[in-house]
C-alpha cells in the first residue's frame, strides 16, 4: 500500500540507513521519493528552495516518483482515511493550512484525477531534455492541480502544461520533443525504474527523504520544516 504522510510527524533527525554505494561530488546526496499528487510535497516546495539557497552545490538532488495512486480500484490509505478521490480534500484543506502553502481541493469534487501515473510520466518525458525540465514540470504539475484545479491525468492537460513550460523559458524546453516522448517507452521505462526503487526500499509514504553523506545516511517520512532538515544535513555531513 502507498499513501500520503500524515504530515509533519515521525523521527526528528531522521533515522540511521545504510549508505548507498554511489558516489557524487556533492557532500549530501538527497533522494525525495514524491508524487505528483502528493499534497505534502507541495507544502514542501518552500523547504526544499530555502535548502538550496542554503546550502547551494552540497546538496544534490535525486527525486524519485513513487506511483502513490495506480487506480482508484486499488488505492487504500487507512492512516488517512483515504479510499476515494472526494476523501482526498479534507486531507489536502489539512496540508495547506498546516504547511502555509495555498493549495485548493476542490478538483477532487470537480474532476478527480483517476491516476497520478500519466503525470509521473509527463515529468520523466521531461526529465529526457533535461533535469532542469524535469524538476520545473514537476512544480507546475502540482501547482496546476492544486491551485488551478486542472486534472493532470489527462493528456490534454499534460500537454498544456508542456507548452506552458515551453512558452516560459525558464529552462531549454521543446513542446513538440515533450509531447513525441510522452509516448514513446523511454519516459515509461524510466518511471517503472522508480517505481522498482521505490518498492526495492519498502518506501509506502510520500514525502520520503534518504539523505546521504559520505559515510552515513538518514530517513525521514513526511513533511518537515527547514530547521529540521538542516539538522539531518548535518547529521549525515559529520557522519553521525
Amino acid at each position: 500500500m502507498v499513501g500520503v504522510s500524515p504530515g509533519p510527524a515521525a523521527e526528528p533527525h531522521g533515522a540511521a540507513v545504510t549508505p548507498p554505494d554511489a558516489t557524487t561530488d556533492a557532500a549530501v546526496r538527497i533522494e525525495y521519493f514524491t508524487d505528483p499528487l502528493c499534497c505534502w510535497s507541495w507544502e514542501f516546495e518552500p523547504v526544499a528552495r530555502q535548502l538550496q539557497q542554503r546550502h547551494g552545490a552540497r546538496l544534490e538532488w535525486s527525486v524519485v516518483l513513487g506511483g502513490m495512486i495506480d487506480t482508484w480500484a486499488t488505492f487504500r490509505d487507512p492512516m488517512n482515511d483515504v479510499g476515494a478521490p472526494a476523501q482526498f480534500a479534507p486531507l489536502w484543506h489539512m496540508a495547506g493550512r498546516a504547511g502555509g502553502t495555498p493549495i485548493d481541493p476542490a478538483i477532487w469534487h470537480l474532476d478527480p484525477p483517476g491516476s497520478s501515473y500519466p503525470a509521473s510520466v509527463a515529468v520523466k518525458a521531461a526529465g529526457l531534455q533535461s533535469g532542469e525540465a524535469a524538476q520545473m514540470y514537476l512544480r507546475m504539475a502540482r501547482e496546476a492541480v492544486m491551485t488551478r484545479r486542472l486534472n493532470i491525468a489527462r493528456r490534454d492537460v499534460l500537454l498544456t502544461l508542456g507548452r506552458e513550460l515551453a512558452a516560459a523559458g525558464s529552462c531549454s524546453f521543446d513542446a513538440d520533443v515533450f509531447a513525441t516522448e510522452l509516448g514513446r517507452d523511454a519516459a515509461l521505462e524510466a518511471f517503472r525504474a522508480d517505481l522498482q526503487r521505490t518498492r526495492f526500499l519498502g518506501i509506502g509514504r510520500f514525502p520520503t527523504f534518504i539523505v546521504h553523506g559520505a559515510s552515513s545516511s538518514r530517513i525521514a517520512v513526511g513533511y518537515r520544516p527547514v530547521e529540521v532538515m538542516d539538522r539531518i544535513i548535518a547529521a549525515v555531513s559529520n557522519g553521525a
